[in-house]
């Protein structure tokens, strides 16, 4: 069989570039069900290995992330240079292998270093996959596509969480785990033998052309010293991260929240939870990805307006949810601060990807991911967490009950068998979650100034160097 009639093939059987982003799409998907397991499952988790709530951001946070960290980078510069499918292919198998052995963890330090391999799944799945789509679309429906591909994130979250919510009910969170990492296994197989790797010479309709000699002499530095002088890319790069900062600790204390106010099931909560939040996201994802694009035509600033306006109106939206002790109306307002806040990570993929090279793009993925990782994902919700033990010490001893500090800060209201001892830390510890998400969300104006600052320093269309 000669190359060309291989290669031909090979598109045959995955067709176009929808149908690539359609398999892509559904590739995150799984990654965002694996990974938003652990929101819905929080409480059984901190109750039966007794934890406290910075050890539950840890969990949902920086174990999450250690490997992303670590993988990152290296991950998207062989994706720069080698095949991008088996790439994705192969961290497919690892990350939802992992998952599955979370739900096997006889304590917290296995159950932190299965996490740290389900970070396999952001390291190598994010960057590739923008590589990919970035390379099979052309400029003029780059951000669309990304912002497509981006819904994977929110729907699979949508997904995990009401799937997630039954089986905690019927079965338990160990069961979850297991139930939603194995599937994983076999779609890496349908992503290897379906998915082609485009041609070097596809770089997304880009009229930029880099020559090879110069494309050798490029390294990771070539790509950081380009990301840190350029003040667009710059204050975008800080401006996702500390939006990430701020709103991540919604994914790991909301369905905490929800048990400890609203007294539902997990079943009931993972439905209004993941309609409310995840359904609120996906819609602002692609929504934010459509109005960009359809703005940026008039003016590339609004590929950063976008993002400065939905932090404008998600902040106060998400403290008023949170301020909220009845579950009709906190859901109810969860889903339009969801939709409006969460629309500033496609625009700034795109913005950042038509400032770079080409060849630089999977690259700038991986940096971008790692801060958001290393310092949105991670310290977020490890900070939200000491915050609220912090506040439930400081409710007990004003109401009286100080020594029921240490038991209801390491296990919650479900680890004490007095009733009354119980309902006391619950009270304290849902005045403390509360408090703690609202600062957060306070928090927001930060990341707004940077967009701001980004679209103020943007270059003319005709100076940006990716021009693609």
């Amino acid at each position: 069989m000669t190359k060309q009639t291989k290669e031909a093939n090979i598109i045959n059987v995955m067709p176009g570039r929808w149908a690539a982003l359609a398999l892509l799409f559904i590739v995150y998907l799984t990654s965002s069900m694996d990974r938003t397991i652990v929101s819905i499952a929080g409480e059984p988790i901190k109750n039966e290995l007794h934890l406290s709530d910075w050890e539950l951001g840890l969990l949902n946070g920086f174990a999450f992330s250690l490997l992303y960290i670590g993988l990152g980078i290296p991950l998207a510069r062989l994706a720069d240079r080698g095949n991008r499918v088996n790439i994705m292919a192969l961290c497919l198998c690892a990350w939802s292998a992992m998952t599955a052995l979370c739900g096997m963890a006889a304590n917290f330090t296995q159950l932190v270093a299965f996490r740290m391999g389900v970070g396999v799944g952001e390291a190598g799945c994010l960057p590739t996959s923008h590589s990919l789509i970035s390379d099979y679309f052309p400029s003029s429906q780059r951000t669309t596509a990304l912002a497509l591909f981006g819904l994977g994130l929110p729907l699979g979250g949508l997904s995990g969480m009401i799937v997630g919510g039954l089986i905690v009910d019927s079965f338990g969170w160990r069961d979850a785990f297991v139930i939603l990492g194995l599937p994983g296994l076999v779609l890496a197989l349908i992503l290897k033998l379906s998915l082609r790797e485009p041609s070097p010479k596809d770089h997304g309709g880009s009229a930029v052309s880099v020559l090879a000699e110069e494309q050798k002499t490029e390294t990771l530095g070539h790509v950081l010293a380009f990301l840190v002088q350029s003040a667009p890319a710059r204050n975008i790069l800080l401006g996702v991260t500390l939006a990430t900062m701020f709103t991540s600790p919604s994914i790991t204390f909301l369905a905490p929240l929800m048990v400890r106010g609203f007294g539902l099931s997990y079943a009931q909560i993972g439905l209004l939870l993941g309609i409310a939040q995840m359904g609120g996201i996906a819609l602002s994802t692609f929504l934010g990805g459509v109005l960009s694009d359809w703005l940026g035509k008039r003016d590339r600033r609004w590929y950063l307006w976008v993002p400065a306006g939905s932090l404008v109106l998600g902040g106060p939206l998400f403290a008023l949810a949170y301020a909220q002790t009845t579950w009709p109306p906190f859901i109810a307002i969860l889903f339009v601060a969801s939709l409006a806040g969460a629309a500033y990570l496609p625009p700034s993929y795109a913005m950042l990807y038509t400032l770079v090279r080409p060849k630089w793009r999977a690259t700038t993925a991986a940096v971008t991911g790692v801060l958001m990782n290393l310092i949105g994902l991670s310290v977020g919700p490890i900070l939200c967490g000491m915050l609220i033990d912090l506040l439930t010490s400081h409710n007990l001893a004003q109401a009286g009950h100080a020594t029921l500090a240490a038991a209801c800060v390491h296990g919650g209201a479900g680890a004490l068998s007095d009733p009354a001892q119980a309902t006391q830390c619950l009270q304290a510890n849902l005045a403390a979650t509360r408090l703690a998400l609202i600062a957060f969300s306070a928090g927001l104006i930060w990341p707004l100034l940077h967009f701001l600052r980004a679209a103020r320093a943007l270059p003319p269309a005709p100076d940006l160097l990716g021009a693609g």
